[in-house]
């Protein structure tokens, strides 16, 4: 079929959804097609949009001209003689070239296929101001007025700094807005003036851009031709404008003309215009990356000697690397523009705020990693590593303060250091100061092995183990640490409030611990983490506002405890051990035992390293020394295997389920960390970047909102990540050993610490998100 069978087709099919689909089966991808028939269309049904015409064309000043400010000595610009003005009023006013209302009209200042745009003067208000005024000849359609005057008037909602102001709207003689008047020049002049823009540059314009646009998508509607031509750039002030919201429409009627052909400009342009789908905002993120990216290279992403092979790139290629192009660009600054390139919307950031935030961090040194397109290819071990890790797991065994168990850590808070240090992947050994509140508690005799908030975020509770093992005639005897602790501390200042130890038994360390959902009461796992002992495995409970024990729980068996969890409902207290494999339970109120549940397909002398519940205590999750690189998910209440996730070449040593229960999380020695999906257990993402991961992540834990997770590594360095795509955040050093248990407060606002140099440390996130 030709462009005309297609096009006489397509006008006959009265839904726009299904005309939509009728163009995409029959065009396929044939661009040349898609392209001719969406012309045909535009011109058929939006014959009367007058607002399409680049306002830049319109309102800047031409390169001759001093500016766009009004020189009454000069005498109107000239303009082409075709040109209808006879809508215009007489006027007496010397270098008007007629009234129009109350308006003194100047100047032309562009014409289009649509319309006429002039410098004009309101004698009312005594200020310059630029009309765009409809064609007389398109102006007697009904449509087309009403088309007009409809988006006009959407635009005129918008009230922000960084989109153009939009003074009035009227009907009569000829429909017409009134606008500001912008002095300076746009982003495309500039970048041919001057080429690529300083990086401080790329950045605040950037920033406006992403301000303006957020105006306008929480208004409901999407620009669809974000571009350097209509971004105004105020001499004066250095304000960005964004203008030309001609093919701006609301996200839900978006589809009323986007169904099926193409609307924007091609070197701009998201995917999803580009193939003529439903665009929402995330389509104006998608062309906000591209002009950052010609602001950084001077040269847009997608180029390409024809439209239609504009077009195929924009669909199916990636850009040159801008660091090829220019090598100063900043790698966190590369890394927003990646994202905001993400063929599919669902990858971009979530709304143009979000963009806004990101390049704010960036810009105040929080953002400092190359921010790559995730990696499913585990990083390849060196041949060196790989000989030495079974002597290294072997070797482990015999190690004191196994990291694998050590669940958090704690300290008294006795100074803090609002500009810690962040590294930079650029030069490893710089740092940064950054503006950033951050508590250190330093005093443990140990190291701090698990830490937790109180849910007001006033406290914190830390725990600090020094177990080690003496051989004595080739039999490994366990060692009291000198600070078994628990304490509890007020965050602000740092007074410890009360300290509390396990004194049943042998007096073994605490190795994992857990606060109820539904109080301050907390439960802490003592024992000793290699099983194969006297290690007398128990259970203490207390409440946070006192120092008397609530109860205490001795295990039946003599595995080592791999987790615990206090029932979403307050009123069980659940742990898992290795070994066989099995999940204890106990009512909290009257600490009576109630029936064990066995983990099935988990072999036995096959040790679990750390166990997780599921928020809702629902789920087991764990991984087994010894055995495959899989991850297993278990039933709590029947002990049954719900899921199995594959995909690491080394047992995890951490598995957590994030909030709302959609995604898991893993680490291993592998030197990933891996994303899944709870419902199909395939694996999301893969991440292995060589600099960090080498040294190996000991700990993960999830944000409360599901957006974000924290990754403590075995040189002390915390990473903040994206849940859903992967990518690196921030970065936060001050550790000077390995971090044992990472948790975020219920707010998400902090994240405490705790490692293997025997403090705990909060910082503060750098976003509530």
């Amino acid at each position: 079929m030709n462009e005309q069978d297609v096009f006489l087709a397509a006008i006959d099919i009265a839904d726009l959804d299904q005309r939509g689909k009728y163009i995409e089966r029959v065009c396929g991808n044939d661009f040349t097609l898609r392209k001719s028939v969406g012309e045909l269309l535009i011109a058929h049904e939006e014959s009367g949009e007058f607002l399409k015409v680049p306002a830049i064309e319109q309102l800047a000043p031409d390169a001759e001209d001093s500016g766009a400010t009004l020189d009454e000595d000069s005498g109107p610009k000239l303009f082409d003689d075709s040109i209808n003005l006879s809508f215009l009023e007489s006027s007496s006013q010397p270098g008007s070239l007629g009234r129009l209302s109350h308006y003194e009209m100047k100047r032309v200042l562009g014409r289009g296929g649509f319309g006429i745009v002039f410098e004009a003067f309101d004698t009312r208000l005594c200020r310059v101001v630029a009309i765009k005024v409809m064609l007389p000849e398109l102006s007697l359609t009904s449509p087309a007025r009403k088309r007009f005057l409809g988006e006009a008037r959407a635009m005129a909602a918008i009230r922000h700094q960084n989109v153009i102001s939009v003074y009035a709207v009227e009907e009569s003689p000829l429909p017409f807005l009134v606008m500001e008047f912008i002095e300076g020049e746009s982003l495309q002049q500039r970048i041919e003036r001057i080429g690529p823009l300083e990086i401080r540059d790329v950045v605040d314009i950037a920033t406006q851009i992403s301000r303006g646009l957020n105006a306008a998508h929480t208004r409901g509607l999407v620009h669809r031709d974000i571009k350097p031509a209509n971004i105004l750039l105020e001499q004066a002030t250095g304000v960005v404008k964004l203008t030309d919201f001609g093919l701006a429409r609301s996200a839900d009627d978006a589809s009323l003309t986007l169904s099926g052909f193409i609307c924007g400009t091609p070197l701009y342009m998201s995917p999803e215009q580009a193939l003529g789908k439903t665009v929402d905002q995330k389509s104006d993120l998608f062309s906000l990356g591209s002009v950052m990216y010609v602001m950084c290279s001077g040269r847009p992403p997608f180029r390409a000697p024809s439209t239609v092979a504009v077009l195929k790139r924009v669909v199916d290629d990636q850009p040159r690397d801008i660091r090829e192009l220019v090598p100063d660009v900043p790698r966190w600054l590369i890394g927003i523009i990646v994202r905001l390139h993400a063929k599919a919307p669902e990858h971009r950031p979530n709304d143009a705020k979000k963009v806004d935030e990101l390049l704010t961090l960036g810009e105040s040194g929080f953002i400092v990693q190359d921010t790559k397109p995730w990696r499913r290819v585990p990083k390849i071990v060196p041949w060196y590593i790989a000989l030495a890790l079974p002597l290294l797991l072997a070797a482990l065994l015999f190690v004191p303060n196994n990291p694998f168990f050590s669940f958090s850590n704690n300290k008294p808070l006795s100074e803090e250091l609002p500009g810690e240090k962040l590294m930079s992947i650029e030069d490893p050994s710089a740092q940064e100061a950054v503006a950033q509140k951050q508590y250190v508690f330093l005093g443990h005799e140990n190291a701090t092995v698990g830490v937790l908030f109180s849910s007001d975020e006033k406290n914190i509770v830390s725990a600090s183990n020094g177990d080690h093992h003496e051989v004595r005639g080739g039999v490994r005897y366990h060692v009291t640490g000198t600070d078994n602790s628990i304490r509890l501390w007020e965050i602000e200042s740092g007074k410890e409030i009360r300290r509390l130890r396990m004194t049943h038994g042998h007096g073994y360390g605490p190795i994992s611990m857990c606060r109820s959902p539904k109080s301050e009461t907390i439960a802490i796992a003592s024992g000793w983490i290699f099983a194969n002992g006297p290690s007398e495995p128990s259970i203490y409970i207390w409440k946070t506002n006192s120092n008397v024990l609530h109860q205490h729980f001795a295990l039946p068996t003599n595995h080592a405890i791999r987790a615990i969890n206090i029932t979403p409902d307050g009123s069980q207290v659940r742990t898992t051990t290795s070994g066989k494999g099995l999940v204890h339970n106990w009512a909290l109120a009257t600490g009576k035992p109630l029936p064990d549940v066995e983990l099935k397909d988990l072999p036995f002398r096959v040790e679990a390293p750390r166990m997780s519940w599921s928020e809702d205590g629902r789920y087991v999750l764990s991984a087994q020394w010894g055995g495959a690189g899989d991850t297993l998910a278990w039933d709590a209440s029947t002990g049954e295997i719900v899921k199995r996730f594959q995909g690491h070449t080394k047992p995890p040593s951490q598995v957590v389920m994030a909030p709302g229960g959609r995604r898991v999380v893993t680490c291993a020695d592998d030197f990933t960390i891996r994303i899944w999906d709870w419902d199909s257990a395939a694996e999301l993402v893969c991440i292995g970047d060589d600099e960090i991961l080498e040294s190996g992540i000991r700990c993960v834990a999830c944000s409360p909102d599901g957006n974000q997770f924290m990754a403590g590594s075995a040189d002390g360095m915390l990473i903040l990540y994206s849940l859903s795509s992967g990518d690196e955040f921030a970065r936060f050093s001050g550790h000077t050993g390995a971090i044992n248990d990472v948790t975020f407060s219920a707010s998400g606002r902090f994240v405490a610490s705790a490692s293997d140099d025997k403090s705990v440390r909060i910082w503060e996130m750098p976003n509530a998100e």
